[in-house]
């Protein structure tokens, strides 16, 4: 086996998609694509900063559309996350900013042209929640807009927190965790 390292900022959500692997790195939320088939010189490649605010691209997903999306964690002090979008046909990187008030998007999964995410009530560090309950919401990119959020119904658990580890199985169930409790939607 052969090892090869590269440097980059601390990387705070990775995908692999397609053949390449996506960061998302701290500070100031910057988006990257790693392309192993290209000479080590040019294989990372900065694509772009996830809007104004933001600090950490924590959760990554990637459909049959292509597009790769990330959800981020906003800069010290502040709440509300973005869900960032990134065409690797065009290279376009678009920001949703505070999609769901004053929550952090901490996690993502895909699933027939809909992007799934959920939340946090935490925001940066030293920023102090405003919201009680972590949601569940569904995006729409066509329409670049939330068409559902809801806090869901855990049994054992008033109040999330935080919902994060969103996955889909086989059957089509999105499956997600907070605390110590794994639930399905």
């Amino acid at each position: 086996r052969k090892f090869e390292g590269f440097n980059t900022h601390q990387v705070e959500g990775m995908l692999g998609f397609n053949g390449k692997m996506y960061l998302g790195t701290y500070t100031k939320a910057n988006f990257h694509e790693y392309d192993y088939t290209k000479p080590m010189k040019e294989r990372l490649v900065h694509k772009g900063r996830i809007e104004t605010h933001q600090d950490r691209p924590f959760a990554l997903t990637g459909g049959e559309s292509g597009k790769v999306y990330a959800g981020t964690i906003p800069d010290y002090g502040y709440l509300g996350g973005a869900l960032a979008e990134y065409n690797p046909e065009t290279g376009k990187l678009t920001s949703y900013e505070n999609i769901i008030e004053n929550q952090s998007i901490i996690g993502l999964a895909y699933k027939d042209g809909l992007v799934y995410g959920s939340t946090s009530v935490w925001g940066g560090l030293s920023a102090t929640p405003t919201e009680k309950s972590a949601k569940i919401f569904i995006f729409d990119p066509e329409k670049g807009e939330v068409i559902k959020e809801f806090v869901p119904k855990i049994k054992g658990v008033s109040n999330p927190l935080w919902i994060g580890g969103l996955a889909f199985d086989k059957n089509g169930t999105l499956w997600a965790a907070t605390g110590s409790t794994l639930f399905s939607l």
